[in-house]
């Protein structure tokens, strides 16, 4: 797979197909971060990408701090309107911060 830039990751409605997904959730954002360019890039989500804590200090603002990457809010935040609700985060590796 080629390297990502910008994600795109919104919960499903939980109907139908799929609706199991989450049992593989605390895989996904690792393997995600591994295919990253080097410098870091861009998550716009729901949250539903994190585990629940995580997302929870990332909306209140905090910088923080996992699987070898920091993650924080941009700054406008061009989605937020959206239904649902959708942020934009950045995220790049240690090295780079």
């Amino acid at each position: 797979m080629r390297r990502i830039d910008v994600l795109f990751y919104r919960r499903r409605d939980g109907r139908g197909a799929g609706e199991n997904f989450f049992d593989i959730q605390p895989y996904l954002l690792p393997l995600v971060l591994s295919m990253m360019q080097e410098s870091g890039g861009l998550i716009i989500t729901d949250g539903s990408i994190c585990p629940p804590d995580m997302w929870e200090r990332i909306v209140t603002g905090m910088k923080v701090k996992k699987y070898g990457y920091h993650f924080e809010l941009t700054h406008p935040q061009p989605f937020q309107d959206e239904k649902p609700r959708l942020l934009q985060v950045q995220v790049r590796p240690y090295a780079n911060w």
